[in-house]
């Protein structure tokens, strides 16, 4: 897939989806989509990026580039990996400029969540090929750690939201500053963070071990599979999307606006 001469827009959506929380007050339920999910992002500390792709984009609108540059984004075209991206100047991570969207054609949008996979330079490449097979997709998602259950490994934080590399290697994997490894460990993992994917999926798909315990979790919650807790101001989504959805990604995929649409 060439890049296109500037960010292309997405398919346009009927519905506005958005990220759900419980905890947000009933009183702002009966008001606009658009000033629903602003309230919610208030509500919930979401960033820039968040407010795009749950607000303009599904409604085929343009990134806002004022409010982009302000968070320290530009879109540029990433010549190499022949994508669009948000090019996050601060810390060097670059986003796609599209959102992998699994969720359940027509779900309502107070069912949808919304979670930044960090990536390799290989595995970016090869979800936002249109071009490649399903399997493909799924294995450059595989995590050989899954310490949480098996899933795809997110986080509601963009770039911006993260401010470093080394935050996002941290929330990750557990990359400490103080840890007497810790450039050994760093390199090791650095280009796992050089790019994300928004994936957007049904609510029952998406898991914060905060809050909600994948069926492998079975010390409760905020804790591993050897029950040991997540670390004080580490953010990790499970999005609990199996093998049996290969059509699902093709039939999402192929709603998202590509590059001469």
């Amino acid at each position: 897939m060439g890049c296109a001469a500037a960010i292309s827009k997405p398919a346009s959506k009927d519905a506005l989806k958005v990220v759900p929380d419980a905890q947000i007050s009933n009183t702002i339920c009966n008001l606009s989509a658009e000033t629903h999910t602003k309230m919610l992002l208030a509500w919930t500390g979401r960033g820039t990026l968040a407010s795009y792709f749950l607000n303009g984009y599904l409604q085929g609108e343009d990134a806002p580039p004022e409010e982009l540059r302000q968070a320290g984004y530009e879109m540029r075209c990433d010549d190499k990996l022949s994508a669009d991206v948000f090019y996050h100047e601060p810390t060097g991570i670059s986003v796609w400029s599209e959102a992998l969207d699994l969720s359940t054609l027509d779900r309502e949008s107070s069912e949808i969540r919304l979670g930044f996979h960090y990536t390799t330079p290989w595995a970016f490449s090869t979800v936002t090929n249109k071009g490649n097979e399903a399997v493909e997709i799924w294995a450059s998602f595989k995590d050989e750690n899954a310490c949480f259950g098996q899933g795809v490994y997110a986080s509601q934080w963009d770039p911006h939201e993260f401010g470093s590399i080394e935050a996002v290697l941290f929330n990750n994997y557990n990359v400490k500053s103080d840890d007497p490894e810790f450039i050994t460990k760093r390199d090791k993992f650095w280009d796992r963070a050089l790019y994300c994917i928004p994936i957007l999926v049904d609510y029952e798909d998406c898991f914060d071990v905060r809050e909600r315990v994948t069926p492998e979790m079975k010390h409760g919650l905020g804790k591993d599979r050897n029950n040991i807790p997540l670390a004080e101001g580490r953010d990790v989504l499970v999005l609990r999307i199996t093998d049996h959805k290969d059509s699902h990604i093709h039939a999402h995929r192929d709603c998202m606006c590509p590059s001469g649409k």
